[in-house]
């Protein structure tokens, strides 16, 4: 990262670091691990974290339970630090948990499902941090499908048909 950073101004700009499901040899499975990736190069560049639901899932946390968000906020509070988190990449996951294979699915149509979802775009601790639908694209419209579905998981809906604005629920 130093090597690809040198010489760009970032004007502001943060490198995040992205969890992985695990897969192969790659590193960022545990939250431990990206957390060492991120002590060390934060003495040098600005760096943040991207957490993808997806991999988490995938590298076995278990995101899609009750107890398991728990567990997990907990466990990314105690490594990683919510502070440091800028933004969550929000993809279901087609493949089982601890399966360590990256293959998003669009939200509340995998292994994570809309319960599951419903509680991560809902969680306290975790609803104020932007979250980035990253999901499949083999439609048109899915962008779009994809994003109403976590809008509506989250409890926002539209306040008049003349506009695209979301406002919550009373």
């Amino acid at each position: 990262m130093r090597q690809a950073a040198s010489g760009l101004k970032l004007d502001g700009l943060r490198i995040l670091i992205e969890n992985t499901a695990g897969q192969g040899s790659a590193i960022g499975r545990t939250f431990e691990e990206v957390a060492e990736i991120v002590v060390d190069a934060e003495k040098d560049l600005p760096i943040g974290v991207c957490i993808d639901t997806a991999h988490c899932f995938e590298a076995g946390y278990a995101v899609h339970t009750q107890a398991g968000l728990r567990q997990t906020v907990k466990s990314l509070e105690a490594t990683i630090g919510l502070r440091n988190v800028r933004v969550i990449h929000a993809n279901d996951s087609k493949t089982g948990f601890g399966s360590h294979a990256d293959r998003h699915e669009h939200i509340g149509k995998g292994q994570i499902g809309k319960e599951g979802f419903r509680r991560i775009v809902c969680h306290p601790k975790l609803r104020a941090i932007p979250f980035i639908c990253e999901t499949p694209f083999d439609r048109p419209g899915d962008d779009k499908r994809n994003l109403r579905m976590m809008r509506t998981l989250a409890g926002f809906k539209a306040v008049s048909p003349q506009r695209s604005a979301f406002s919550k629920r009373d």
